[in-house]
């Protein structure tokens, strides 16, 4: 787990919450074709099962996307999921992050996500996808 400095005491507080609840990498049940994000357990399930452990950027990122279905989330609002504030952020450091959540999920997944880019605008995720709470 990488945190950026300087660390801000609730990032660290939920950091050290998700390394003391974690347990070992496991397979969600096959559910047709839905994508799962587990907002507890800080998870992405495939369809097919396959499981991706989240960092907490990454949670925020995909629940935001999910809570818009297919809309596409402008990217001050995913800034804002961040806790960040639009006007002083850097849209490449979200740009880098989609990127790095890309490229695990091709790793983890052997597929794309289904993550599409909106030039100009933001991201929208094109797959159907559901959120849980944990178990």
């Amino acid at each position: 787990m990488f945190l950026h400095k300087p660390v801000r005491s609730t990032e660290l507080r939920d950091a050290l919450k998700h390394l003391l609840e974690s347990k070992p990498p496991e397979t969600a049940p096959p559910e047709t074709d839905l994508w799962t994000i587990d907002i507890r357990r800080w998870r992405l399930h495939a369809p097919d099962g396959c499981t991706l452990v989240l960092g907490r950027d990454e949670v925020a990122i995909l629940e935001c996307l999910q809570a818009a279905g297919s809309e596409t989330v402008p990217r001050a609002r995913l800034i804002e999921a961040l806790g960040e504030d639009p006007l002083e952020y850097d849209e490449r450091r979200l740009e880098k992050r989609v990127r790095q959540l890309r490229a695990r999920a091709k790793e983890a997944f052997d597929e794309a996500l289904p993550l599409r880019t909106v030039y100009g605008v933001g991201y929208s995720f094109t797959a159907p996808c559901r959120l849980v709470d944990g178990p």
